[in-house]
């Protein structure tokens, strides 16, 4: 099955029903709907395959993408992930830290990754929440996850 707009999907056999998923996705992330989908199976059955083209698919569509993977050497960076996804986003918008988001600031900040104490990850947690709702009142966004079961735990919790 060949899926307009992107580049090919050679490496995907017979995942017609996954592929019409994600562009289901798309297309109701581009209207406004938020959506979560996880995507799980067996060592090299295409995840990442299939998240490459749910980027694709996004960006094809005119969404925002914004792509991170979780590692195990950086499962014990607190919030690396998050950090993956939205730190260029708040590099080039700090303006983004606004109507609620301010808390979030904590996690982008210069430090050598310690987390605050519990009531302050709590807050920089609800932060990430308005941060990424600020972000997608700019445009649509699809935010993409590969290897999850790598990812650090205040990123889990996030």
């Amino acid at each position: 099955m060949a899926v307009r707009g992107v580049r090919g999907d050679a490496g995907l056999l017979e995942r017609e029903l996954e592929l019409g998923l994600l562009g289901d996705l798309v297309t109701r992330a581009r209207a406004g709907d938020g959506a979560l989908i996880v995507v799980e199976g067996q060592a090299g059955v295409g995840k990442t395959e299939l998240l490459r083209t749910a980027g694709e698919l996004g960006e094809t569509a005119g969404l925002r993408v914004r792509r991170a993977r979780g590692t195990e050497l950086d499962r014990a960076f607190a919030l690396g992930v998050v950090r993956q996804l939205l730190e260029r986003e708040v590099a080039n918008a700090p303006g983004l830290l606004t109507g609620g988001a301010e808390p979030a600031a904590a996690v982008f900040a210069p430090v050598g990754g310690e987390l605050p104490p519990e009531d302050g990850l709590f807050a920089s947690l609800q932060g990430l929440h308005w941060l990424v709702v600020n972000l997608a009142e700019r445009e649509p966004l699809l935010l993409l996850l590969d290897d999850v079961h790598w990812a650090d735990t205040a990123s889990l919790r996030w």
